[in-house]
């Protein structure tokens, strides 16, 4: 990574921790925000508010709604939890623990609603390593399954091959859907 990409990539997360601590996506969840709604909600300037939407719909986390108002794109609200964890960084590499335990409950909860956007993250990453395995007959076992980036990869490498995807109760409905949709 270079020292402009690293610099970007910087920007981006300040705008997505910016977000999160305006609570922009609690604002946006039930309906449009422009820019000024969304200052006198979250105590902003209008000029930054702005600024921040054109950020957030340019990093896909909102999207236009006409009329200059902007509204929350499905599981946008996921931004906050996740700034929550990566806040946590610093000392879960100091202990060793992660920022947050998962449990049963909690992956219940959250995974079914990240499993499209994951999916999404590593389409173009499954296809590139897809075309490094592929070969005739390949046996392939997805744990955790999603929406099956890897395994839609994999299978259309070679129709005769074998993949078995698994997942959570939670996950698998998405794993069945993405199968669904790529045929």
């Amino acid at each position: 990574m270079n020292v402009i990409a690293a610099t970007e990539a910087l920007a981006s997360a300040a705008a997505l921790r910016c977000a999160a601590e305006l609570q922009v996506p609690r604002f946006l969840r039930d309906r449009p925000l422009d820019a000024s709604e969304l200052a006198r909600m979250c105590g902003a300037s209008e000029r930054g508010s702005r600024v921040l939407l054109t950020a957030l719909a340019g990093l896909g986390v909102v999207e236009p709604a006409g009329q200059g108002r902007y509204r929350m794109k499905p599981d946008g609200d996921l931004i906050t939890r996740g700034v929550k964890l990566y806040d946590a960084l610093a000392d879960t590499i100091r202990t060793g623990q992660p920022a947050q335990a998962w449990d049963a409950d909690l992956a219940s909860e959250a995974y079914p609603r990240l499993v499209h956007v994951l999916g999404d993250a590593f389409r173009a990453a499954a296809e590139r390593t897809a075309d490094l395995l592929a070969r005739d007959g390949l046996r392939v076992l997805h744990v955790a399954a999603g929406a099956a980036p890897w395994s839609l990869a994999v299978a259309g490498r070679d129709p005769a091959g074998l993949v078995t995807a698994v997942d959570l109760p939670g996950g698998i409905a998405e794993t069945q859907q993405a199968v669904k949709d790529s045929r």
